[in-house]
């Protein structure tokens, strides 16, 4: 039902409106009557009306003024102007509003009804037109995401084996000629306070231009965005792989010019193995996948075709070496040591010939992670994510380490920070106990179970801790707290010495003189 709102100063006009209306038969509803321009707006909004009639001329706010604000809330409401004025300058400017219909009083029932019925069927042909594309944007993105989802499907622990047919049906990928191939476009970013953002706008673009390159050469192809990668698999004649490893040149030669426009970007584009089967499709993507890495190797920029595999990686046995020497320097605190063996490591990776930039990758990612694995922190894992970001961002195997580094370095810190911490932490416990119970018969075994260590352990880090002995520094609280009560109380001296733990009040006061200097009634004259 189509929603009307009736605006007048005069509630007789609008009666008669309602009452000249063939609203049943024009499947229209009133669905508000306003006395002023106000009203009429606030009707307009709480109801979704889809028209207005409205008088030119009203308190409050005028039916042009009116006009101009529904406009504003729900720019498609049909309008109509009722005036008692003939006047081409209020049409003319009611008309520049977008009005649709402007009658003159007295109102004509014919003319009335025409207009609206005119009106109405304006809106549902509006609203079967905007049905139909809300309908046809829905198909379209069904149909995105069954095509998209041969990526995903690829990508997955277990990739489908399908034959051209079953890519038609299933994932409605045209391919009944040429052949098959994958990219990887690889985007790297620096890390930045907004990096996800700039990560969204690069890849929003970079989509576009490289759906855009792939659908000039290609019989079909479909692009997915993953983290800082893009995918894509197509299907290409062979006479048009030149020109298009020609054009994905071009298309990286362009993107270069946005890097002073992101902040040093850089872009890196690598082909999987081209094949006549679609069942090889998961090798020649994962191929894709693993050989942007070699940018980190030969630079980015460039359009990467080298033969990558997944099988195990050369730097297998330099892990293990390198992980038995980090555990030890760990294990010692000792972070000269961790910095040494990730250099050892560096160079050992330099040696090594024919080594890829994923298994560089891959051994860096493993050492970093193994680093973090051996902190007892919360916040570890905004630490490995800190880390794995920036190790995605590195384009050269140089910054790669340098990310290792850095990370190695910081672990080491916090986990110096965590062996000094073990280590205050019961002396800082027995502290507040004492403070907290001075006044007991405490002793070095009771303080020794509340912090749940052996006596001996307990007073050799406290001696280290505090330069000082449990039994001193329990005296030294006691005297601070008896000189406090000197001060600020007039409770004795004998009634203090039991309050700050002390039987004997012999004792007490010669504890107290050698201390202090001076005798407990001496110390209040001079400052009580």
């Amino acid at each position: 039902m189509i929603r009307v709102v009736i605006a007048d100063d005069e509630a007789r006009i609008c009666q008669l409106i309602i009452a000249l209306g063939a609203w049943d038969r024009l499947g229209v509803e009133v669905a508000g009557v306003a006395q002023n321009g106000v009203e009429a707006l606030e009707l307009v909004r709480s109801t979704a009306a889809d028209m207005l009639i409205t008088d030119i001329r009203m308190p409050g706010r005028s039916g042009l003024e009116l006009i101009e604000q529904v406009r504003q809330i729900s720019p498609n409401i049909k309008i109509i102007i009722i005036s008692g004025y003939a006047s081409f300058e209020y049409a003319q400017r009611a008309l520049k509003n977008g009005v649709n219909d402007y009658l003159l009083k007295p109102i004509n029932r014919q003319a009335l009804n025409e207009a609206v019925e005119r009106l109405a069927d304006m809106i549902r042909a509006e609203q079967q037109s905007r049905a139909a594309m809300d309908a046809s944007v829905a198909r379209m993105g069904t149909l995105h995401r069954e095509r998209s989802a041969l990526i995903s499907d690829l990508l997955s622990l277990n990739p489908p084996r399908a034959d051209r047919a079953a890519l038609e049906e299933r994932y409605h990928f045209s391919c009944r000629s040429g052949a098959f191939q994958t990219l990887a476009l690889k985007m790297d970013i620096p890390p930045s306070g907004d990096d996800g953002a700039i990560l969204n706008a690069v890849r929003d673009k970079a989509m576009a231009r490289l759906e855009e390159t792939l659908e000039k050469s290609c019989v079909d192809a479909v692009c997915l965005p993953q983290d800082s990668c893009l995918y894509a698999v197509f299907c290409c004649e062979d006479e048009a792989m030149d020109p298009l490893r020609d054009a994905l040149r071009e298309l990286l030669r362009k993107m270069a010019a946005w890097n002073s426009l992101y902040g040093g970007v850089g872009f890196s584009i690598a082909l999987g193995a081209r094949c006549e089967d679609p069942a090889a499709l998961p090798e020649s993507l994962t191929g894709a996948r693993l050989g942007v890495a070699e940018r980190l190797i030969d630079g980015t920029g460039r359009l990467l075709e080298k033969a990558v595999s997944g099988q195990e990686p050369v730097t297998k046995r330099l892990s293990d070496d390198c992980f038995r020497q980090l555990n030890r320097a760990i294990d010692e605190l000792d972070s000269a040591g961790v910095a040494r063996t990730i250099a050892r490591l560096r160079q050992s990776v330099e040696a090594l010939r024919g080594i890829h930039g994923w298994e560089i990758l891959e051994l860096v990612a493993e050492t970093g992670n193994m680093l973090i694995a051996r902190l007892d922190l919360p916040d570890k894992r905004q630490i490995r994510d800190r880390f794995t970001r920036a190790c995605d961002a590195c384009q050269t195997v140089d910054a790669l380490f340098g990310a290792l580094s850095e990370t190695a370095q910081r672990c080491m810190e916090l986990m110096c920070d965590q062996k000094r911490d073990s280590v205050t932490r019961p002396v800082r416990q027995a502290c507040e106990y004492i403070r907290q119970h001075y006044d007991e018969q405490i002793s070095l075994e009771e303080v020794s179970a509340q912090v749940g260590l052996s006596p001996a352990y307990l007073s050799m880090l406290f001696k280290k801790e505090m330069n000082e002995g449990f039994a001193h520094y329990l005296m030294t609280v006691r005297i601070d707290q008896a000189r406090e009560m000197l001060r600020e109380t007039t409770m004795s001296v004998a009634e203090i010495c039991g309050r700050v733990g002390y039987n004997d009040l012999k004792h007490f006061t010669h504890i107290f003189e050698k201390s202090v200097g001076v005798k407990p009634g001496v110390y209040r004259k001079l400052y009580g």
